[in-house]
């Protein structure tokens, strides 16, 4: 296995077990940012609409 393959699985792992250390409350706090972009852009994606109307 190379270096930088090594490198990122290792981070990918780190980033796997930092997420499951941090619980349910982080995983929801997540979900809600991730559906509070999703709003936004499908608002930006409204207005653009509009715009070019």
């Amino acid at each position: 296995m190379s270096r930088a393959a090594h490198s990122s699985r290792a981070a990918r792992l780190a980033k796997t077990r930092a997420r499951q250390r941090a619980g349910p409350r982080a995983a929801r706090e997540r979900g809600l940012v991730l559906l509070a972009l999703l709003i936004a852009l499908m608002l930006m994606s409204i207005a653009l609409a509009g715009a070019l109307d």
